[in-house]
């Protein structure tokens, strides 16, 4: 049984660092290691920078930008009837899970909206809202997982990282996602 599965692997972690967002989520994320793997001090762990937007390097210019995404005068939490983010209809039911999209570009409330922060078109700005615990795996790196079950079209995380350019990504080993 999936349950059991997750008693056993709670079993066997030791949590680190309860908090490795220090209050910038919602929810805490927990840093955790697996005591049967691996001796329990800071100097076995890399270096770790949470952060919860991306940074670019130097010469690398981000295209986003925050004051020209759209955004609406609701009040409160916005219907989807008039709502200028739902334009193209609702993306987001009332527990915050995407509905389907028919391969459309999605678009949320955003911090730029006069709605309230519980409006259910504002998931992605809303943050973090389910516990997660980041692990490191050795040699494949830190590893996310989440300690509750997530509903389909659930939001869970935003992917955000250092921006560099491919020849520098190259250079020093990082991951690249295209």
């Amino acid at each position: 049984m999936e349950g059991d599965e997750d008693q056993e692997y709670s079993a066997n972690n030791y949590q680190i660092i309860p908090d490795l967002s220090f209050g910038r989520e919602n929810v805490p994320v927990k840093l955790v290691a697996d005591v049967s793997q691996i001796e329990l001090n800071e100097d076995n762990f890399p270096y770790f920078n949470y952060i919860t937007e991306s940074k670019p390097t130097v010469g690398i210019q981000l295209e986003e930008d925050l004051y020209r995404l759209p955004c609406c005068a609701c009040e409160d939490r916005c219907d989807p009837l008039t709502c200028s983010c739902c334009k193209s209809g609702p993306f987001f039911d009332e527990d915050h899970c995407l509905v389907q999209t028919d391969n459309r570009s999605i678009l949320s409330c955003n911090s730029n909206c006069a709605c309230s922060t519980d409006c259910p078109q504002r998931c992605v700005a809303g943050g973090v809202t389910l516990p997660l615990q980041v692990s490191w795996m050795g040699k494949k790196g830190w590893s996310l997982r989440c300690e509750a079950d997530i509903s389909a079209g659930r939001f869970v995380i935003e992917y955000v990282g250092k921006a560099h350019s491919c020849c520098v990504s190259v250079v020093l080993h990082l991951y690249l996602f295209c």
